[in-house]
């Protein structure tokens, strides 16, 4: 095993099927007819993109004409790029060919290995290592590519990991993009995948009609685990230690899947087990876990959400971005409330919001401007934010000792809390959902009134209806299915609401686990809306409570 929080690859590999499946077709396709297809693949910091790679690699390892070659772009600096690709080129040729290569190693030797297998790759990567020119050296750098396909016979695959930061390059070297696309792009045999953590950025450069790097690169979207995926990583790092389902509920809830953060906190758990003799786990290792990972300054979380605002706020105007922030934390999701929670100028609240949306800090929500909603991309920092930043910055608390004290009380609070709110059964989480309605946030361009009533809705044959919303103008349906829907649910929910002695003026279906495409049609057809478990927990969020995992 690696280090705690690095890479994994063989048995500590989980989920990732769907995105490895997209991964071999193309490359498949590519290997066995010559159709090159390349991919983008993004995703937030610390979701698993460099596992990813390094279980793709290994899985095609043993494939005789194929070769992959990962490469981190550094950051702004192209002159070490080009060093880096260079001698990565011409090791994994070498290691491919069944020489020893171990690093570290010059690129002198990697280029005298060389000259006798591949000689024309190892004179080009010479002539490119003594280019004074940065801008051709780094144009040659993707010829190189080319050279050591066509010498090789290999089919060769480029992992171009972070490869947002090449636009930085322009500082150095002319249109960096621009180049890419007209030396790479056309290079049949040679099949790139781009990874990044700054989504948005790398959206604009793949997806963007203006970038010229548009329509070449289909996207690979990466998110943290699904809660069975996030379980069952769970369970296998506490390796046989039991754990209660709350608590397995709560870090999916508090981590959203990240498996860095899982990584992390399973790990301080398993220690605490340790040192405690526990065979099963109480409540409280998962406190003290939060408390010495997350807000105690060593902790290896703490650790990275500080260098991460540091990175990417660092001289940009901190305060202000900061005071966005811990308002959109404690709950604040529409533009105008969290302008007046952070005492930003609501005219200067877009500038200030775009700026954090283009570093992925921040997503907003579709909808009408009136109604759009901003949240924070990562749960585990907004979390922080408001319980761990907050505090340790605290005037009036001075003692670290009785933050320390507070924390863990709030920790206890917000554990109970969700066990409360999950004890409740999804159909009463729903009807929670619908009584905290203000009016304020909209979903399929259909505003959320504020209801005077919710509750369960008795039929005249003594059948239920899951949730009766009324106000002065609405009345709404909704019925909560737990099981994939069918056109016998949605024929059946038809049924329902016309044996209801009051007039319905909104219909919803709650699909919990997915419906079928025919019964989403018919759906349509009677006027019924659907809302499937990912809107129904963006909704959760916007009213501050906690999401439904099935």
């Amino acid at each position: 095993m690696g280090g705690l929080g690095d890479p994994v690859i063989g048995s500590e590999f989980i989920n990732r099927e769907e995105e490895l499946g997209v991964l071999d077709r193309r490359v498949d396709s590519f290997i066995k007819e010559g159709k090159k297809r390349n991919i983008a693949v993004l995703g937030l910091r610390k979701v698993g993109k460099t596992s990813l790679m390094q279980q793709f690699i290994k899985h095609y390892k043993k494939e005789s004409n194929f070769l992959a070659i990962p490469i981190y772009v550094p950051e702004e600096n192209p002159k070490i790029f080009v060093t880096k690709a260079v001698g990565l080129t011409l090791m994994y040729l070498l290691r491919k060919k069944g020489l020893s290569i171990e690093s570290p190693i010059t690129l002198n030797s990697l280029v005298n290995l060389a000259i006798a297998v591949f000689p024309k790759t190892a004179q080009t990567a010479l002539e490119i290592s003594r280019q004074p020119d940065i801008s051709e050296a780094f144009s040659s750098v993707f010829e190189l590519f080319k050279i050591a396909q066509k010498e090789s016979g290999y089919s060769i695959l480029v992992w171009l990991d972070e490869f947002q930061r090449i636009a930085d390059y322009k500082k150095h070297v002319n249109a960096p993009i621009d180049t890419i696309r007209e030396i790479a792009m056309n290079q049949g045999k040679v099949m790139y995948v781009i990874a990044g953590s700054s989504i948005g950025m790398l959206t604009k450069i793949i997806a963007s009609t203006e970038s010229p790097l548009f329509g070449h690169f289909e996207q690979l979207k990466l998110k943290g685990f699904d809660f069975g995926n996030s379980r069952k990583l769970i369970l296998q790092r506490l390796d046989g230690l039991s754990i209660g389902e709350n608590e397995i509920g709560f870090l999916f809830e508090l981590t959203d899947g990240v498996p860095f953060y899982i990584d992390l906190l399973t790990f301080r758990m398993k220690d605490l087990a340790t040192q405690h003799r526990y065979k099963s786990l109480p409540t409280s290792v998962l406190t003290d876990a939060l408390l010495l990972e997350v807000f105690t300054s060593s902790g290896g979380i703490y650790s990275h959400l500080t260098s991460l605002i540091d990175e990417s706020l660092g001289k940009k105007g901190l305060s202000r971005y900061l005071e966005l922030m811990k308002a959109i934390a404690r709950g604040n999701h529409r533009s105008i409330d969290i302008a007046r929670n952070s005492e930003i100028e609501y005219t200067q609240f877009p500038k200030y919001i775009k700026q954090l949306i283009d570093w992925d800090i921040v997503i907003k929500k579709d909808g009408e401007d009136t109604f759009g909603t901003y949240y924070l991309s990562d749960t585990l920092l907004e979390f922080w934010l408001k319980e761990v930043f907050s505090l340790r910055e605290d005037a009036i608390i001075s003692e670290i000792s009785e933050k320390r004290k507070r924390f863990r009380s709030n920790v206890e609070k917000i554990i109970e809390e969700y066990k409360t709110q999950v004890g409740l059964g999804n159909e009463a989480r729903i009807r929670e959902l619908f009584k905290a309605f203000d009016g304020n946030i909209s979903i399929f361009d259909k505003v959320l009134p504020k209801f005077d009533s919710v509750t369960i809705m008795r039929l005249p044959n003594n059948e239920e209806l899951d949730v009766l919303a009324v106000s002065s103008q609405d009345r709404w349906a909704a019925e909560v299915k737990d099981m994939p829907v069918d056109v016998g649910d949605i024929n059946d929910f038809i049924r329902k609401i016309n044996l209801s002695p009051l007039p319905i003026n909104q219909k919803i279906l709650i699909c919990l686990l997915g419906i079928n495409e025919d019964a989403q049609k018919l759906a349509l057809s009677n006027k019924i809306a659907v809302w499937k478990l990912d809107d129904v927990n963006i909704l959760m969020k916007a009213y501050s409570k906690f999401r439904i995992t099935i």
